[in-house]
């Protein structure tokens, strides 16, 4: 199943159809031999179709499935794809193109509690795009914390460290901006608590060795069962 399934996920269009054109040539590479490709719409796509198209061809040849729009996947053909996946790997190469911020999409709570997606992005290889229109400082980051934007939240976060080229001195002005907003606090159980759990992030960095990433997901996730 490795090197067989993709997903392209993100929000720019351009880049997406460049993410799948450079996969398409890997593949070429790979096999020295041409690929048949086949385009699926999920938002009208039903599992009649579906079942169709892919049992239409030629079974001894090769091809590339894209599955354009597939956060619109019915339940019906998730399922399918789902019990006949590995199948389906035998003869096929399988691109999921997934309009969406690609963070926000990850960390979504409904993407990570279905059964297909939850399965599909533990075993893909992931494209992502990132839009450098996007607004994603730490002014942002601090405001969707305060307003408990859980998923932008973790979304912000992930594309701050993907265009940051030194996440420890990331993770100390994150830190940093973090106190100073939690120090206005009135409330002093609730400010002891963010102290103490702001602390947490910092020994595990310095201390326990944690990468800065995983200990302010860690971090997050903590400030927001505690608000």
């Amino acid at each position: 199943m490795a090197g067989k399934i993709f997903c392209v996920i993100g929000l720019d269009f351009e880049h997406r159809q460049r993410a799948i054109e450079n996969i398409k040539k890997e593949l070429l590479r790979e096999k020295a031999a041409f690929l048949n490709t086949v385009v699926l719409y999920c938002k009208d796509l039903n599992l009649q179709e579906l079942k169709s198209t892919l049992y239409t061809f030629p079974l001894e040849k090769k091809r590339v499935v894209i599955f354009k729009g597939a956060e619109y996947l019915s339940q019906g053909v998730k399922l399918f794809l789902l019990r006949k996946l590995k199948d389906l790997l035998s003869l096929n190469y399988l691109i999921f193109e997934i309009e969406r911020d690609h963070a926000q999409f990850i960390y979504d709570r409904k993407v990570r509690e279905d059964k297909f997606f939850s399965y599909l992005l533990k075993r893909c290889i992931l494209r992502r795009i990132i839009s450098i229109q996007e607004d994603y400082s730490l002014n942002k980051l601090i405001s969707l914390v305060r307003r408990n934007e859980r998923a932008q939240a973790f979304s912000t976060l992930e594309k701050m460290f993907l265009q940051s080229k030194k996440s420890e001195n990331l993770a100390t002005q994150i830190l940093g901006a973090l106190t100073r907003e939690f120090s206005y606090l009135t409330n002093h159980y609730q400010r002891s608590r963010y102290f103490q759990l702001l602390w947490e992030a910092d020994r595990l960095i310095k201390e326990k060795g944690i990468p800065s990433k995983l200990a302010l997901e860690i971090l997050l996730a903590k400030l927001f069962e505690v608000s």
